[in-house]
């Protein structure tokens, strides 16, 4: 192409590419026995994991375009479209209790993930002594489930928290009873029935799907001013769309007078019933009958907004540098995981997509990420 001014960098792309993973750990596929008993006064081994002698890697196919374009040698675009093709989905499924066993790994369906990815990076301003610069990422991700024939495939931990996988949803999909409200006349929890009105019944309550913890969107802003030898620079990441199962607030927010904890700070817009009448989202303790059990009063939206870094630095001057005998010196300030921006009611939204207690997207009592204050000085001979 001849040279064009306004035209910097053209660059197309198109991958495809087949891999085979996750990983589950070692001997999933094997009979496994645990010495946990005693049999006529010796050790004894019982049945502890059932064998998969078919069990095998998930394999997914790849098929990504792009396009690069840089601008007036200030922006830079990159713009990328995917198709991902998962066969053979790795599920921690349950089974049958007449089995002996509970759950099991096994290969069921399929998942395809389509999405597009856009990077822009842009100097604002350019001069002798002062710089502006900036970053931005954002994905968009739809996925789908097929080839579970007819069946719907449930995995729940051990505390009865549930997701489903079926033809035409989505991976991780939470499945729950469905939480109505606090009953104005008497301060007692409500649930929707089958039929779709309310009712006090918990056992009689329907169950849906509410959501995934996969993300609608997500990705990250970062700017940066530099003036001679200063630099001040911000790092942010965002996620949004994305559905958590707060199990932690199980524990200190059920309202229960007879079950530990129950020592979570409330919110501002948090509110008990006290009289017939109010409009409460907490019901009366002695009426908070079935708090405690899963719904989707417990699943949360896991949107956030995080400043992950603000950093100022300061790079000295050459002239004091060479009378230190040294080639550079730059002293840097600054802070990480600053704050997070969110509505979720715990510690941090910020859960991880790899199963803990078996799911994906569920979070307990995970400690939150720290935050750091860090002094650094780079000293260069």
């Amino acid at each position: 192409m001849k040279p064009v001014k306004t035209v910097s960098n053209l660059r197309l792309k198109l991958s495809w590419g087949k891999t085979g993973m996750k990983d589950i750990g070692p001997y999933k596929y094997m009979e496994q026995f645990r010495y946990a008993t005693q049999y006529n006064g010796l050790p004894a081994a019982i049945p502890y994991q059932m064998a998969n002698p078919d069990l095998t890697w998930e394999q997914t196919d790849q098929l990504n375009a792009g396009v690069e374009l840089g601008l007036l040698q200030r922006i830079n675009l990159d713009f990328n479209v995917y198709k991902n093709i998962t066969k053979n989905l790795l599920v921690y499924r349950d089974l049958p209790p007449s089995g002996g066993f509970r759950k099991q790994w096994q290969n069921v369906g399929n998942s395809e993930n389509t999405g597009v990815e856009l990077s822009i990076s842009t100097t604002n301003i350019k001069s002798t002594n002062f710089t502006w610069t900036t970053d931005f990422t954002i994905g968009f991700n739809k996925n789908r489930l097929s080839g579970f024939g007819s069946d719907t495939i449930q995995n729940a931990n051990a505390y009865g928290i549930v997701q489903i996988y079926h033809n035409g949803g989505t991976l991780y999909s939470w499945y729950a009873k469905e939480y109505y409200g606090i009953d104005p006349a008497n301060g007692s929890m409500l649930w929707v029935g089958a039929d779709g009105t309310p009712t006090h019944d918990y056992q009689a309550a329907r169950k849906i799907e509410y959501g995934s913890p996969m993300p609608k969107y997500q990705g990250g802003f970062a700017t940066e001013f530099r003036y001679k030898g200063l630099s001040l620079r911000a790092n942010f990441s965002f996620v949004s769309g994305n559905k958590i199962y707060n199990y932690f607030r199980r524990y200190v927010d059920h309202d229960l007078q007879d079950v530990g904890f129950n020592v979570m700070m409330p919110q501002s817009n948090w509110n008990i019933w006290q009289q017939p009448g109010d409009v409460a989202n907490h019901p009366l303790p002695q009426n908070a009958v079935n708090s405690y059990d899963p719904s989707t009063r417990f699943i949360e939206d896991g949107s956030y907004v995080k400043i992950r870094n603000i950093t100022l630095s300061y790079e000295l001057p050459s002239s004091l540098v060479t009378r230190l005998k040294l080639t550079g010196l730059t002293i840097s300030l600054g802070a990480d995981n600053l704050y997070t921006f969110t509505n979720f009611w715990g510690q941090d939204p910020e859960v991880s997509i790899n199963p803990l207690n078996g799911l994906p997207g569920y979070a307990e009592f995970k400690y939150p990420n720290n935050r750091q204050y860090v002094c650094t000085i780079n000293v260069r001979f």
